[in-house]
């Protein structure tokens, strides 16, 4: 079965849900919404993996590749996470990322801790 995403932006905030099995193909299209609302001023990201399948490691270096690509555009971005390995697939994606964080099954905590960081100023 393969998964879906859904991305949007909520203001400042970017949202993308992740649900069921990801794929190379998929993520990447993904990217291109995230990349395409960076491009126009959202500098948060919140990543939903709750629904999301566990992931194969190739996509955790798609998602690092990505975020090397954006994230010095960003002030925060976190994920939200209800699989130990989903998890580690996150921490490894975003290795040496300083405002990442990683939530386990705390989407509230994730959106409130996003929207402490909303002002932290931007290290290009």
């Amino acid at each position: 079965m393969t998964g879906s995403t859904r991305v949007t932006c909520n203001g400042y905030r970017i949202e993308a849900k992740y649900s069921g099995k990801m794929t190379s193909e998929l993520l990447e299209d993904t990217n291109r919404q995230i990349r395409s609302y960076v491009e126009k001023g959202c500098r948060i990201i919140l990543y939903n993996t709750l629904d999301m399948a566990k992931p194969e490691m190739k996509l955790s270096i798609l998602m690092k590749k990505f975020d090397m690509e954006i994230g010095s555009r960003l002030s925060a971005c976190a994920t939200v996470t209800s699989d130990p390995t989903t998890a580690f697939m996150a921490k490894m994606a975003f290795i040496f990322t300083p405002n990442h964080k990683v939530f386990y099954n705390q989407l509230d905590e994730a959106l409130a801790w996003l929207q402490s960081n909303s002002s932290r100023r931007i290290v290009a």
